[in-house]
């Protein structure tokens, strides 16, 4: 029988959060804040009969971010056909 370890889920850093984040009136997620979640042994592998549990870290907005809103450039790069619709959806959002 294999044995499987719990897989790594933390999220590397890029450095110190120093920022305070600018959006208004937000409830901001504390990192330390986990979402566990159960996988019994018997979907992950024939032979595997042991149930493992992983946490996630919780997605959201954090009250202190890495990098400054009005110094940062970003793009969103869509390739088409591989999601339909997909270009309406972003356009809709930065509109």
């Amino acid at each position: 029988m294999s044995t499987i370890q719990t897989p790594e889920t933390t999220i590397p850093s890029l450095g110190p959060c120093k920022v305070h984040n600018p959006l208004p009136y937000c409830q901001y997620i504390d990192d330390s804040q986990k979402m566990q979640t159960f996988v019994p042994g018997d979907m992950l592998d024939a032979e595997q009969t042991e149930d493992v549990v992983c946490q996630f870290e919780e997605a959201g907005p954090r009250e202190r971010i890495y990098f400054d809103p009005p110094k940062t450039k970003c793009a969103i790069v869509t390739c088409g056909g591989l999601c339909p619709g997909i270009n309406d959806v972003i356009r809709a959002i930065v509109m």
